[in-house]
Formats: C-alpha cells, sequence, structure tokens
C-alpha cells in the first residue's frame, strides 16, 4: 500500500493526475452528495471487476482506486473540495464495508487491512490535492524519508 500511495503522490505532483481546474460556477443548488455517492459506487464497483481486481488487490491498490474517484467525481465541477472529499471517503467506505458482497471469499485479515488503510485515507487525499496544487515540495520529502532509512541502516551496521 505505501509503494502505491508515494507513487500517486509523485505522479500528483508531477501533474500525470489530471483534476479538472476549471472555474466553479457558484452553487445555487443543493448538493445531493448520498445520490453521487451512489453512482460513482457502482462505477468503482464495475471498475474494480473490469480490472479483475479481487480483495488483496483492492488492498494493495487503494490509494489508486481512490484517485480513480477523485478524478470521477470531477464530472461534479459545482460540487465544493469538501464535498468532494465527503463523497470520495463515502465511496471507498461503503466499497470497504461491502467488500464481501463483492468478493465472498474476502478473509478477515484483508477486510481488516483494508479498514486500517481507510483511517489513513483522508490524510492521503489532502495529500495529493496539496501534490497536485504544487503545495509540496516532494523532494525535500523524499529527502527527510531518504535520512530517515539511512539512520536505520546505520544503526544495523
Amino acid at each position: 500500500m505505501i509503494p502505491n500511495t508515494i507513487e500517486v503522490i509523485i505522479k500528483a505532483s508531477k501533474g500525470q493526475i489530471k483534476l479538472d481546474k476549471k472555474k466553479k460556477p457558484k452553487n445555487k443548488v443543493k448538493v445531493d452528495t448520498v445520490k453521487i455517492s451512489e453512482q460513482l459506487y457502482k462505477r468503482v464497483v464495475k471498475f474494480v471487476k473490469d480490472q479483475k481486481y479481487d480483495a488483496s488487490t483492492i488492498s494493495k491498490n487503494l490509494f489508486i482506486i481512490t484517485t480513480q474517484i477523485m478524478s470521477l467525481i470531477e464530472e461534479y465541477p459545482y460540487m465544493s473540495g469538501s464535498d468532494k472529499k465527503v463523497v470520495v471517503l463515502s465511496v471507498m467506505n461503503k466499497l470497504v464495508d461491502h467488500i464481501k458482497e463483492i468478493y465472498p471469499d474476502a478473509t478477515e485479515e484483508q477486510i481488516h487491512m483494508l479498514r486500517t488503510a481507510m483511517k489513513m485515507m483522508p490524510s492521503v487525499i489532502e495529500a495529493v490535492v496539496s501534490a497536485m496544487k504544487h503545495n509540496i515540495d516532494i523532494n525535500a520529502i523524499i529527502e527527510q524519508v531518504s535520512g530517515c532509512f539511512r539512520g536505520i541502516c546505520k544503526k544495523r551496521k
């Protein structure tokens, strides 16, 4: 999961993940986030089945699936960023909550891993959005993380 998260954030910082940056019209209508969540959930279930994912593949690609939903939600330019985040998290939580229905052979360990990963998802979404807006200095982060590992490796010798 971690390598995919890092890969997604790096791609976002390089502009390889596209979210629509059109100017949003003033929202005069209440957004039905429940209805939008349901529509996106159906599309995500179809996506994971089309990709021939199983429960373990979903856990390995959870962050990639999340960025796919983030791309899909850009079809709703009138939604605020916070509404979009709520919908993305709602879709992902529903996917995890219904994983046993989608994949009856999913183990309790796989389900636990997905639920644990979902606890990090709000922060991951924030990181991806920040990287896309170039508010994160990826090189500085890589340098800091590398420094941590160098310290660990030196202690082992």
